[in-house]
């Protein structure tokens, strides 16, 4: 499937520094009339274009005709302590209900963001769910299925992760001694929401993986001309 004129989007985690800026985007982009945005409390943002579904994450599954559009961008994770199964939920299964449901719905495509070093058997937490979420994913019959799988995610956020923020002085310190590692060890998440808004917008099936060189190529080929 090509790229269509008019396109309608749900976006999860709106309130993240990569869905803020994928939110930003999609309502700046013209092939975008409606935009969808599930959260838990409102963002208080007024745009034509934003409809904001106000929703208990328990209960997901529920209301499948939220799904009922062409792409479905998924943008969780932690913020803050959680317990083990609010962690498993936003990195795993929060995400699945919701590729299942836009299956069902037969949305165009759903784009997801994990994480460089994703693996079902990596010994951390954040990187085994992202695993097991990329495997289940790819077991659902999406029309399109898009993995982004950046580095390290640096920007401007608005709850802190200490520690990102002391591994990201740590990569500034070894990138300014050996600068060509600095195009994979850290990536800023308006980066990764343009591509794939970008992405997006075009309407490929299959299923696809954007590692950070990759997400960081097509930043760079298009970033002067969006094409939506």
């Amino acid at each position: 499937m090509g790229l269509t004129e008019f396109r309608t989007a749900l976006l999860m985690g709106a309130s993240g520094l990569v869905g803020g800026h994928c939110l930003e985007y999609l309502l700046a982009a013209s092939c975008y009339t409606q935009v969808n945005v599930l959260v838990r409390k409102s963002l208080g943002i007024d745009h034509p274009k934003l409809i904001e579904h106000i929703i208990d994450f328990e209960k997901l599954g529920d209301d499948a005709d939220l799904f009922q559009v062409n792409d479905v961008l998924s943008c969780l994770g932690v913020k803050g302590a959680l317990s083990a199964y609010e962690f498993e939920q936003v990195e795993y299964g929060y995400p699945v209900t919701a590729a299942k449901a836009a299956c069902k719905k037969g949305a165009d495509q759903f784009l997801v963001v994990t994480a460089m070093g994703a693996s079902p058997w990596a010994p951390s937490a954040l990187f085994k769910y992202k695993g097991r979420l990329e495997k289940a994913l790819k077991q659902i019959p999406l029309k399109g299925l898009h993995i982004f799988r950046p580095s390290l995610i640096v920007g401007d956020r608005q709850t802190r992760r200490p520690d990102e923020e002391a591994l990201y002085q740590l990569f500034r310190k070894i990138t300014f001694i050996i600068k060509p590692l600095r195009k994979w060890l850290y990536i800023h998440g308006q980066t990764i929401a343009f591509t794939m808004v970008q992405t997006a917008s075009q309407g490929r099936t299959g299923i696809h993986i954007y590692n950070t060189n990759k997400i960081l190529a097509d930043y760079n080929r298009r970033q002067n001309n969006f094409s939506c």
